[in-house]
């Protein structure tokens, strides 16, 4: 964990549930609006995360948030 994330550390502690949170920003670049729109639209419940994936597993490099618009893509 590069950041700190509150609810990453204490949805551990209390239940040994893992919580990932995504990174936009910087906000200070970007139209806040357009950025929190953004991260409201991927927020999801759950998810799968593949740690240390095999090498022929696809990789989608698009940016999740460029030029404020919303390019991230849910597969």
């Amino acid at each position: 964990m590069e950041d700190d994330c509150v609810p990453c550390g204490s949805d551990w502690a209390d239940r040994q549930q893992y919580h990932v949170d995504l990174w936009m920003g910087p906000g200070h670049e970007s139209d806040d609006s357009a950025l929190s729109d953004c991260e409201d639209r991927i927020t999801r419940d759950s998810a799968e995360v593949i740690v240390d994936p095999s090498p022929d597993l696809p990789v989608d490099t698009t940016p999740l948030f460029a030029n404020d618009n919303c390019s991230a893509r849910l597969h």
